[in-house]
């Protein structure tokens, strides 16, 4: 940090030298020709041309001399970058590619996430099911579900789909058989056509039904461009915008992580409909904090800082889950007391 901060010094000092200086030179020549203006010895085209030669000079010195300052910091990012490109990834050396004529099933195995600090993490979350997660905030939920897009990795137990540990399934197999709806909607600045096709849509009938699905209901045309990624519209409106091009993929894992927190209550409850025809086929996993929400789920994994807590419905965790209780409680519902 030390080294770091006599750099950082260096560099600055020597960039207002290199501005001082220039100046200072300027000022010079603005006299000196100044006086040869007077007594006629030059014209004010050559006072003007010398002005500029040495303007020009003394910036391409001060460019080379930060291009000199800048040069190691350049290689040390361009080192770091070669490391990070040449690392080989491991959890992309799957080479079994999943069976596509049923629906999926996801099961946790005891698996402990270091960096979050989760340990023992074990449940299912089966075909025909809608499972809920839920938990406080930073109990590394996104991280976990993560896990099944390669995007995070654990150091003990065992992530599997249909029967087969996730780091044995290719790569392409496993993420053409998710549908990942973000907390943070990643939305291209394309027509929402183009949009739901790079998320995998197969069809216009499956677009028109994860629209439907989805409530949007505030764009007509899917030929209509999403300027500026979407960001003209509200969060509520990106999040089913995430949904509808997530959904609108064939696949046998839904996940939905936190998408619904900001959209009312009606268009809750419509889009809460909509997983129950799409659980007809798959799995859908879904990450919410809201009670509404929670009580349409078939089984509910109640996470904590330290695993898992609780799993059941929602009448069993208001007796079996302390935490569970008191989202319920919070959010207006009448919890009787359990001894």
């Amino acid at each position: 940090r030390r080294d770091e901060r006599f750099v950082l010094r260096s560099i600055f000092t020597a960039l207002s030298l290199g501005t001082l200086l220039s100046n200072i030179i300027t000022a010079v020549a603005v006299v000196i020709s100044g006086e040869s203006l007077l007594s006629s010895a030059l014209g004010i085209g050559d006072v003007i041309a010398f002005l500029q030669y040495s303007t020009v000079t003394v910036g391409a010195v001060t460019t080379l001399a930060g291009a000199v300052l800048f040069a190691p910091r350049a290689k040390g990012s361009f080192d770091r970058t070669d490391e990070i490109l040449s690392v080989q990834l491991s959890s992309c050396e799957g080479t079994e590619v999943l069976s596509s004529d049923k629906g999926s099933s996801v099961e946790f195995r005891n698996v402990t996430l270091s960096e979050d600090g989760l340990k023992g993490i074990s449940f299912t979350a089966e075909s025909g099911q809608l499972t809920a997660i839920v938990g406080p905030t930073g109990c590394g939920k996104t991280t976990l579900l993560s896990l099944l897009t390669l995007d995070a990795d654990y150091t003990d137990g065992e992530a599997l789909i249909d029967g087969t540990p996730i780091e044995k399934i290719s790569s392409d197999s496993l993420r053409g058989r998710i549908a990942f709806a973000c907390t943070e909607p990643v939305i291209f600045s394309k027509t929402l056509r183009e949009n739901m096709l790079l998320y995998g849509a197969e069809s216009e009938k499956a677009m028109d039904e994860a629209l439907e699905g989805s409530a949007v209901d505030f764009i007509d045309d899917k030929d209509t461009v999403l300027h500026n990624k979407a960001g003209r519209f509200s969060g509520g409106q990106r999040s089913r915008l995430a949904l509808a091009c997530a959904f609108s993929k064939k696949a046998g894992i839904y996940i939905a992580d936190d998408c619904l927190r900001t959209v009312d209550a009606s268009t809750e409850e419509h889009i809460l409909s909509y997983f129950d025809k799409l659980k007809e086929h798959a799995a859908v996993i879904l990450v919410t904090q809201r009670i509404n929400s929670l009580k349409r789920a078939d089984k509910i994994v109640v996470l904590s800082k330290e695993g898992v807590e609780a799993q059941g419905t929602h009448e069993e965790l208001l007796v079996a889950s302390e935490f569970y209780r008191e989202l319920a409680s919070l959010q207006g519902m009448e919890v009787e007391t359990h001894e």
